[in-house]
């Protein structure tokens, strides 16, 4: 089975309150159907929110940086995707 994905979002560079819910809920019913829980992370300089979001045990995390996010509206092919693992990987 696959995964269950969310969405994160932040407020003032930390994790919001619906976002720390999902997170709960995701694991929950990860478990409860015997598959892992990751998150998404959209943003500008998104590694700390990443790193925050992976602290709650999810399974992964995927980074969406978009480096116009802040300067200007969106304007597709801006972002790349980096994947953080919430596990460290060895050497």
């Amino acid at each position: 089975m696959g995964e269950i994905l969310i969405l994160v979002e932040a407020k003032d560079g930390v994790l919001d309150k619906k976002s720390l819910e999902l997170i709960r809920g995701a694991k929950e019913l990860a478990k409860d159907l015997g598959t892992g829980a990751s998150a998404v992370v959209v943003g500008h300089e998104t590694a700390q929110l990443a790193e925050s979001a992976a602290s709650f045990g999810l399974e992964k995390v995927y980074r969406l940086d978009i480096h116009c996010w802040k300067a200007s509206n969106l304007m597709p092919g801006w972002g790349h995707w980096s994947g953080y693992a919430s596990k460290p990987h060895p050497g």
